[in-house]
């Protein structure tokens, strides 16, 4: 029967998982990195923990899977801190997985105790406490949270005793549903305001990929309106096209469209 570790390594493998990054402690670390090696999942040893969290997410980013990365628990958490904000902001898919002192320690450990999930709750989409009952279902929730829109870290804490137990393995969906088409009235109504701009100008941002390049290049040309992209989504639309901002005048454009940006919401 596998361990818990080994079925994090395998829910990894099925989503995609190129590398596991980490710089690495005792504890569940070793168990998972023995079952990586196991497994054949490469490990990159990093000299930083943020920096491995960020080495995670350029790989999410670049490869459409998550990327993935592990630390000590502690100090190993709040080195992590930085990386993992990195890919939150950046909506870069990742899995982070802690250590963490044993259930039967908690009730008396202080050294290097932390609350895991409160510190990282305003820089990951989700965090769960990996449980052998539940390990299989934590790992694949874990994937589809973290490529679903818009996509970001999250984290699975494992506690030392419980990486080496066996676990079931459940045939669980690691892919994550497609996102609902927009609805035919809201598209008319959109292509309404747009027709009716008389100076339009598209804005693309971080979430406007390479795969929605052509699309964003033939609306711009259909308006035809210059586009102005975000430093993440430069070479959207090439600087050398005449409707690249770089090309174009829009101080008078007052109807915009907006490709991959995220708004801030009022609060």
């Amino acid at each position: 029967m596998p361990t818990v570790a080994e079925l994090i390594v395998e829910g990894l493998r099925r989503a995609g998982v190129p590398r596991l990054f980490g710089v690495p402690g005792g504890g569940s670390n070793l168990d998972v990195l023995e079952a990586a090696r196991v497994h054949g999942l490469p490990f990159v040893l990093c000299h930083q923990e943020w920096a491995a969290c960020i080495m995670a997410a350029v790989t999410g980013e670049l490869t459409g899977c998550p990327g993935a990365a592990l630390s000590t628990l502690g100090p190993g958490v709040t080195a992590s801190a930085t990386g993992l904000a990195h890919a939150f902001l950046d909506r870069s898919p990742m899995i982070y997985v802690s250590d963490r002192h044993p259930c039967s320690a908690l009730a008396f450990t202080t050294h290097q105790r932390l609350d895991h999930a409160a510190l990282l709750a305003p820089i990951v989409k989700g965090s769960v406490t990996v449980t052998a009952d539940s390990v299989s279902q934590a790992v694949a929730d874990a994937v589809r949270l973290a490529l679903g829109e818009p996509r970001g870290p999250v984290h699975l804490d494992l506690p030392a005793d419980t990486a080496r137990q066996p676990a079931v393995p459940m045939a669980t969906d690691i892919v994550p549903l497609p996102r609902p088409a927009p609805e035919a009235p809201v598209l008319d109504r959109a292509a309404e305001m747009v027709m009716a701009a008389s100076r339009p100008i598209v804005v693309a941002g971080l979430q406007c990929r390479a795969p929605d390049a052509k699309w964003l290049r033939a609306f711009c040309e259909a308006l035809p309106a210059p586009c102005l992209t975000t430093y993440k989504a430069k070479g959207a639309i090439p600087d050398p096209h005449p409707l690249g901002a770089a090309r174009r005048a829009t101080r008078d454009s007052w109807r915009r469209a907006a490709a991959g940006i995220s708004f801030p919401r009022s609060r």
